[in-house]
């Protein structure tokens, strides 16, 4: 392999060897950083010369050796071919009388023996270089035992007239460096300085280009450049480490693996001890802390670190006193034993500490260390764990608690860090917070956790249903409050409360009634109100938390957002996105508060909250129509956290699931949503109200009438029951009407809808466009296309296209039965448009695309007929069996016994096909016929309605 960029100083060198062919004898000191390349050029200067008839002496110094006197001249004398009359000086060496020698430094006077044996053997070495053209090359002289150099000196000061060229390499920076024998040199007139660097970017891409080819060189130079600061040695190692990679066929790119790393090693075992150790300092550190903060942790002189580190930077391993790549940096890291640097993280945590540093900088070493004491450390894996939260950083905050509690010394501290851990952990998975609940109420019984502190397993019960337990665990806290005597509640810990409360009434009302009654059991006719027990801190405590409400919780604080502890935060909002879903519209500035909490998301990691703002989007989604976007959002909540550690809030996002699907017309995917098993408690909660809507929506999709009603009802005796029958919550009653309607309760239809409009509130389009269209089903056929055209009105201006799509529907179809067949078909081609950009053909299963164009369009006086009245027998009808005919099968009978085909009578009684069918089963069975043309002839239309 050819030198890459040391060209000159080759040339250089062969010019020396020219001159010194002339009787001019001269000296080179080669001084490079170290692994630059300094002993290929010699080796490669040395072989040439070589073949060129050269007599070649070599010897290279150890560190091992120093000690060894005369060690490097014996290894030149022995790589010579000595005449028969120096055969003596091996023998000279031998003998040990040199000893001496070793223990006087250089600027000192030899003694008589020592300075005798040196002339000898001197002597010897200068008769042998004069018989021939001689090249002498001492590589890392700078490890060169005294000895020695005190014969190189002497041959220095006397080679000028001899025809040798003597060439020293020394490492740049060396520890070992002797400045007196260099000072000796250079400042004779033969001697010349040669300095070596590493590679240039031109030189690292030649020798890419030479080993890999110029392709490869071509791609890789730059990164190959950035890592290995030109070092050869290192970009070998990346060489390796690309050749194997590519062995398999493909074309890599510049890949860190064993050969990089053993470089890396193999460069600092050159170095000298300290600045191996120098590195593994700043390794450790992992930030420049100066020579004062490094010389402490490796107990070595700030002087010496400022040595090495510029060694370090001169070898392109540091740039600015850092490692210029990571990967030199996990190298160096992976090359210090555990042992050690477990030893230098806990020295590194000490130092920190008592330098003032970030709690994040300090809790870093902590966790690498091993066994540190003092009672800073808690208190510092909580900051750094909080400040972790901040950024969002929760593997690190857990990390740091878990230690922390490991280092805890009572039980108040023990407390509290398994509270920080239950928090930290609920936001990747709630479950692993339950299952500290029980050890969290001992605390707070124990008086070690603070009333603000005990608000969080209360709420965690609460968010798994487990509301006896809640209650008993609010019963503890109560009591510890009243232990405590406090004079008065803080600001946070009322803020506190007012954000537990939230979470607590969103999820479960039933247990603020529970509380409410208990507080007025104790205190009168009337629970207190949290201004009412400002004179009591415990009645406060309690007000705070579990007051009764007539409305649905308020979020007008907008800073409960974001104040408050790191811990609680992520509860915070949670309970804010758990509040905006389950009460929608019916909270004050839902829209705002559903913006805030959507922009959130950009700032969160924690799988709990991806959950909720997934719901949350899912739920926006599904409020414009946007069926596939919400389906696809709401099923990425599901897999965010697993449906068990949702608690009673998993019928939200299968609430979105069933709505999406059912509207899409997949009633068999959104069977499979129904058969999620979920908690028992779902069904005492807001969210469970969420839940039996969607569900009994997609019953009276697929015809399953009775069931569809008793969801409906349920949902109503539910929110009679907690005082919050809104129709801005759940707009139970338009769903149970529509049901009606199909089991031919018409009347009971008609009372729903007095009820619902008479609970409308002023200001909610999308609710009073949705409750007009189907108060329009209940009325008389004057009535029916103005109240429609109303609910078309409303529901552009709400946004609500499902809504909007249904009305369509009904008032071209209203249209179609008055014999208006124009604005008809403008209608249910809206109806059908709309449908299709939002994926909602479910709730146009029936309608054809262009009723003309079809052959579909019925009769005006058929149409106009169903319109006006109930189907019903003709007078004196001979058929006694259609007596027991329900009034939604008499209408698709009268249709069927007309000749339409199962979708055109879909199409006018605005139900699908496969309900259609199923009628036309039990109409079937009840009159004993076995196809439409034996349906009775005395069927005739009287009073239609939708199915």
């Amino acid at each position: 392999m050819g030198l890459v960029e040391r060209g000159h100083e080759l040339t250089v060198l062969r010019d020396f060897l020219t001159e010194s062919d002339f009787g001019r004898g001269r000296v080179v000191l080669l001084t490079a950083p170290v692994a630059t390349g300094r002993t290929e050029l010699l080796r490669t200067f040395a072989d040439e010369a070589a073949r060129t008839g050269v007599h070649v002496l070599s010897a290279t110094a150890s560190r091992a050796e120093r000690q060894l006197p005369f060690g490097v001249l014996r290894q030149l004398l022995q790589s010579a071919r000595l005449p028969d009359y120096a055969g003596g000086i091996i023998e000279l060496l031998d003998t040990g009388v040199s000893t001496a020698v070793l223990s006087q430094p250089l600027t000192e006077s030899l003694d008589q023996p020592s300075a005798s044996v040196l002339h000898k053997l001197c002597l010897a070495l200068l008769m042998l270089i004069r018989q021939t053209s001689t090249v002498i090359c001492v590589d890392d002289v700078q490890f060169c035992d005294i000895a020695s150099l005190h014969c190189l000196l002497y041959l220095v000061r006397r080679l000028h007239s001899t025809r040798a060229l003597l060439v020293l390499s020394e490492t740049a920076w060396s520890g070992h460096a002797q400045p007196e024998f260099e000072a000796e040199v250079l400042r004779q007139p033969h001697a010349h300085r040669m300095q070596l660097g590493p590679l240039t970017h031109q030189g690292v891409h030649a020798l890419l280009a030479e080993e890999l080819g110029a392709g490869v060189a071509h791609r890789l130079a730059d990164e190959a450049y950035d890592i290995s600061g030109g070092n050869p040695l290192l970009v070998h190692g990346l060489i390796t480490d690309y050749r194997a990679s590519a062995r398999g066929g493909a074309q890599p790119g510049l890949v860190v693996q064993a050969g990089f790393n053993q470089a890396v090693v193999s460069c600092l075992y050159r170095c000298e001890p300290t600045m191996l150790q120098v590195a593994q300092g700043i390794a450790v550190l992992g930030e420049p802390g100066g020579p004062a903060r490094l010389g402490r942790l490796l107990e070595i002189e700030p002087e010496a670190v400022t040595q090495n580190i510029r060694a370090l930077e001169a070898a392109g391993l540091l740039e600015g006193g850092r490692f210029r790549a990571a990967a030199v940096e996990a190298a160096v890291r992976g090359a210090l034993p555990p042992g050690e640097q477990a030893l230098l993280h806990g020295r590194a945590a000490r130092i920190l500490h008592d330098d003032g540093a970030p709690a994040r900088a300090v809790a870093g070493h902590l966790l690498a260390a091993d066994g540190v004491t003092g009672t800073w450390v808690v208190p510092l894996l909580h900051e750094a764990a909080e400040q972790a939260l901040y950024d969002d950083q929760m593997d690190l905050a857990l990390v740091c608690l878990r230690l922390a509690y490991e280092c805890g010394t009572d039980e108040r501290q023990r407390a509290q860090t398994r509270l920080a851990l239950a928090h930290v952990e609920w936001q990747f998975d709630p479950m692993r917070a339950l299952r500290r609940v029980d050890d969290l109420i001992q605390a707070i019984a124990g008086g070690y956790l603070t009333a603000r502190e005990a608000l969080a397993p209360i709420s965690w019960l609460i968010w798994f249903g487990r509301v006896e337990e809640a209650w008993q665990a609010a019963e503890t806290l109560r009591a510890a409050c009243a232990g405590e005597k406090l004079d008065a509640p803080s600001p946070d810990l009322m803020e506190s409360m007012q954000s537990a409360r939230l979470v607590i009434s969103s999820l479960y009302p039933a247990i603020v009634q529970h509380a409410g009654e208990s507080a007025a059991g104790a205190a009168g006719p009337a629970a207190a109100t949290p201004d009412e027990a400002d004179g009591d801190p415990v009645r406060q405590v309690r007000s705070l938390l579990l007051v009764p409400g007539a409305d649905p919780p308020t979020v007008e604080r907008t800073h409960l957002l974001h104040a408050g502890y790191p811990w609680e935060r992520p509860a915070r909002i949670a309970g804010m996105a758990m509040a905006v879903l389950v009460y929608g519209d019916s909270i004050e500035g839902t829209t705002s508060w559903r913006e805030a909490l959507l922009q959130e998301q950009q700032s969160h990691r924690a799988p709990t909250l991806r959950a909720l703002f997934a719901t949350l989007r899912a739920d926006a989604a599904l409020r414009v129509g946007q069926l596939a976007v919400a389906e696809r959002r709401a099923r990425a909540a599901l897999t965010h956290i697993a449906a068990r550690s949702w608690g009673v809030g998993v019928g939200l996002p299968l609430a979105v699931l069933l709505h999406a699907c059912t509207s899409m017309g997949r009633y068999d995917e959104a069977l499979r949503h129904l058969r999620q098993p979920v908690p028992e408690a779902l069904f005492q909660t807001p969210v469970g109200v969420r839940y039996l809507q969607a569900r009994g929506r997609y019953f009276h999709a697929t015809g399953r009438y009775s069931a569809a009603l008793a969801d409906f009802e349920s949902c109503g005796e539910l929110l009679a029951r907690w005082n919050l029958d809104l129709p801005a919550f759940v707009s139970w009653r338009p769903d149970a009407a529509e049901t009606c309607l199909m089991m031919g309760h018409d009347q009971r239809a008609r009372d729903l809808m007095r009820e619902q409009m008479a609970r409308l509130p002023k200001a909610h389009p999308r609710i009073r466009g949705a409750s007009l269209r189907v108060l329009a089903a209940t009325a008389d056929p004057a009535e029916r296309l103005d109240l429609l055209r109303r609910a078309v009105n409303a529901l552009r201006i709400s946004g609500d296209r499902l809504e909007l799509i249904k009305a369509y529907r009904d008032l071209g179809l209203a249209h179609l039965a008055l014999g208006e067949g124009r604005e008809g078909r403008i209608a249910v081609r809206h109806a059908r448009d709309l449908a299709r950009l939002c994926g909602a053909e479910g709730l146009t299963a029936g309608l054809p695309v262009d009723l003309e164009a079809a052959g579909a369009t019925p009769e005006p006086a058929s149409i106009a007929s169903m319109a006006q009245g109930r189907l019903a027998l003709a007078d004196g009808d001979p058929d006694g069996g259609v007596a027991e005919l329900s009034d939604a099968e008499r209408r698709v009978a009268s249709l069927a016994a007309q000749g339409h085909t199962n979708r055109q009578i879909a199409g006018m009684l605005f139900v699908t096909v496969s309900t259609v069918e199923q009628h036309l089963t039990r109409v079937y069975r009840k009159l004993n016929v076995s196809r439409r043309s034996d349906l009775p002839t005395g069927l005739r239309p009287g009073h239609a309605g939708p199915v």
